[in-house]
């Protein structure tokens, strides 16, 4: 019984794996055709620890070819994604891996042209990773876990609500 919920498990966990490879292949064939990437490390200043990584592609995609395959790729992998949204021009997947929330985001400008123009950026975080606000004056900063950064963009949102009822009744 243990080695099948063991075998569960890791299969569960492989899936999102999967379902980003289609697109971690093409990836790999654009860049093998000549499309430079932008490479973008965050590092803790504590530990000097990777907390994040991005990866920017943009191209023309000649006969709109690559803007297909992506796309493609994109909806077939949608079924394994935590997140999924698509609008006319975008593609935006999350994947969860242990750890690890990786973000896709495909961006097709001029779709219907002949050669239309295609972003990708993939984000890779660490799911305890914390925003950090820097102070410049003070050269102070401050750590946020995502749940902290999110009640504190709330807060601010509120007290912009507050601050314009006050203008308002001048």
């Amino acid at each position: 019984m243990k080695r099948i919920l063991t075998v569960i498990l890791s299969f569960m966990l492989v899936l999102p794996l999967m379902a980003q490879a289609s697109i971690d292949r093409l990836i790999t064939e654009i860049e093998s055709k000549g499309v430079d990437g932008t490479f973008i490390v965050k590092r803790s200043p504590v530990n000097k620890k990777i907390v994040s990584k991005t990866r920017c592609y943009d191209f023309i995609s000649k006969n709109g070819i690559y803007a297909q395959k992506f796309i493609q790729a994109f909806k077939e992998s949608s079924d394994n994604a935590v997140n999924y949204v698509e609008s006319k021009n975008n593609c935006v997947e999350t994947f969860v891996s242990g750890s690890t929330v990786t973000t896709y985001i495909l961006s097709i400008e001029n779709k219907e042209s002949r050669n239309p123009r295609v972003s990708l950026v993939i984000t890779s975080k660490e799911t305890n990773y914390r925003s950090e606000i820097f102070v410049p004056d003070s050269g102070w900063s401050l750590q946020l876990t995502p749940e902290q950064e999110e009640k504190l963009e709330e807060d601010l949102s509120n007290l912009e609500d507050q601050l314009a009822e006050v203008v308002k009744k001048k």
